[in-house]
């Protein structure tokens, strides 16, 4: 594992201390590692990894594994660390249609991992089934009855899995029906906010027409008692620029009424937004966990199974 991984080894267990350990090099353990070292070394670039190298890489590990221990957390590590990791890797920064792809090909991958698993397991059913029907015609009834009782347990583990699938798209649908109710809600509210913008706006569009309406009309009434032709100039003028002002006004008014809707809307978006990644995630949750308990399950009986396959094929032609 590389530093910052979560694996096995991460327990309370590594704060305790062990005593070194001498293993002779002409011992059956010695010559494994030897080996182990050997294979190890050719894997990192054989005779091609300097002195240099390989001491740096030494001590960096030691390094990690003493800040492990101590206190049994491990320090953040720091941003050269993460370089030097993105250098070795060759990490590379993707933008989202290169990240869809991406998520794209190991879904698939997955996929087929899953299917060649599922193929796997029919075959070896299939194997077992076989073999148990050969030995009708052998001295063979122990051998055959243990090969009964694994075949149960196959159907009693597809069973499980079936039991499983069925309490997943249940809760599935569940999750998915409390989501429906949720979004229906937001976008409730928001035909709700965009009923009350377009009263907000017809109202005032309605109060600025009846207050230049009002102020033509007292305009009118005024140049009627004026005489002075430069009187009723100035009147129109003033009038001219209030006119103005409560134009300015009301649009002024109308930004702030769509941009406080704006920014309603994009809250109410990012609840949605919200919503769906949560209802995403724990049906992935929920399949992930249902999948990697129906494969230890497989796993397992299928270690046991082709054990037992193996020794039935040594049997049957033994008796051949």
């Amino acid at each position: 594992t590389r530093p910052g991984d979560i694996s096995s080894d991460d327990s309370d267990d590594e704060s305790k201390g062990f005593d070194s350990l001498i293993i002779l090099r002409s011992s059956d353990e010695g010559q494994m590692l030897q080996k182990w070292f050997n294979a190890a070394k050719t894997r990192a670039g054989g005779d091609k990894v300097s002195g240099a190298t390989s001491q740096a890489q030494t001590e960096a590990y030691i390094k990690f594994l003493s800040e492990k221990s101590s206190g049994g957390k491990i320090r953040p590590r720091s941003s050269s660390a993460d370089e030097t990791l993105k250098q070795r890797y060759n990490s590379i920064d993707l933008d989202k249609v290169q990240e869809g792809m991406a998520m794209t090909w190991l879904t698939s991958a997955r996929a087929k991992i899953s299917n060649r698993f599922e193929h796997e397991s029919a075959e070896i059913r299939q194997n077992l089934t076989a073999l148990i029907s050969k030995m009708k015609d052998h001295n063979l009834s122990d051998l055959r009855i243990e090969g009964k009782a694994l075949k149960l347990e196959g159907d009693a583990i597809l069973k499980k899995k079936r039991e499983r699938a069925d309490a997943v798209n249940s809760q599935v649908q569940r999750l998915t029906s409390d989501f429906d109710a949720l979004s229906a809600g937001i976008r409730e509210r928001r035909q709700a906010k965009a009923e009350t913008l377009e009263i907000d706006l017809s109202k005032l569009s309605w109060d600025l027409k009846r207050s230049k309406e009002r102020r033509e009309m007292e305009v009118e009434r005024q140049v009627d008692r004026l005489q002075s032709d430069e009187d009723i100039k100035v009147l129109r003028s003033s009038a001219s620029s209030e006119i103005s002002k409560l134009d300015s006004d009301a649009s002024s008014r109308e930004k702030a009424l769509m941009a406080k809707f704006a920014d309603e809307c994009k809250v109410l978006d990012r609840e949605l937004s919200d919503l769906e990644s949560t209802l995403r995630r724990d049906c992935d949750s929920l399949n992930k966990r249902s999948k990697k308990q129906n494969t230890e399950d497989e796993s397992n009986w299928r270690k046991t199974v082709q054990v037992y396959i193996g020794l039935a094929k040594r049997q049957l032609v033994k008796y051949s």
